[in-house]
């Protein structure tokens, strides 16, 4: 039985992967382009990204997501992954987050622990395994 439940994403972070990649990919899928949600503190950006992508909500805070989506994508600065994607594992909510997951190997095995925990799925996107020259050599 093929499943057709719509699902709600929180991308948290609007600079240029969100635009390029996350936020493309979301509206693409069917089962995903009408539950999109935004979290950026930058308000000008928000905006536009909500704009151009046809948004269900914004917010300026991500902590307003809970609630209003079934899973997030973090694409916020490196220093910020690890206590944003706490918040989101510590409410059960499914975190997919850009690389690095966080800056030391103790505030992931903290991650990694409360996934386990909850029961919330966690995962590290690295986009470059796609890129034609990962893996392969120069000659």
């Amino acid at each position: 039985m093929k499943n057709t439940k719509n699902v709600r994403i929180g991308v948290i972070g609007c600079g240029a992967i969100a635009e390029l990649y996350h936020l493309p990919a979301l509206v693409a899928n069917p089962r995903t382009k009408a539950g999109i949600a935004l979290a950026d503190p930058n308000n000008a950006r928000l905006e536009a990204m909500g704009v151009q992508f046809k948004v269900a909500c914004a917010y300026t805070d991500y902590h307003q997501l809970i609630g209003q989506v079934d899973g997030v994508i973090i694409a916020t600065p490196p220093a910020s992954h690890f206590t944003v994607a706490k918040f989101f594992l510590e409410q059960g909510i499914p975190v997919l987050c850009e690389k690095p997951l966080s800056e030391s190997s103790q505030e992931v095995e903290s991650l990694m622990e409360i996934s386990k925990r909850t029961g919330a799925a966690l995962a590290v996107n690295q986009t470059r395994r796609f890129f034609p020259l990962t893996g392969k050599s120069a000659n």
